[in-house]
């Protein structure tokens, strides 16, 4: 399996999840089940997640929340430890 959000979409059967090109934002939304099974598998494969924006899905449209949250890793922090974060 290939270590990026395609491959891990295709290879799990990720079946909901929303383009933002339309933002112009080279990504994908997901709604908060498929985003917390993508954790549990990015986690298992040894995949860090250092960030991620909120979008809220209201009649059809996709909205920033402005809201997002991002990890940095500590020059002592080994790269399980930050996985396991």
């Amino acid at each position: 399996m290939k270590n990026d959000i395609i491959s891990i979409i295709q290879d799990n059967d990720i079946s909901e999840y929303y383009s933002l090109k339309h933002s112009g934002v080279e990504g994908y939304a997901f709604p908060d089940h498929e985003a917390l099974r993508i954790v549990q598998l990015c986690k298992l494969l040894l995949i860090p997640i250092l960030g991620g924006d909120v979008y809220s899905l209201n009649d059809s449209t996709i909205e920033s929340l402005d809201d997002n949250w991002y990890y940095d890793r500590t020059p002592s922090e080994s790269y399980y430890v930050t996985i396991q974060r």
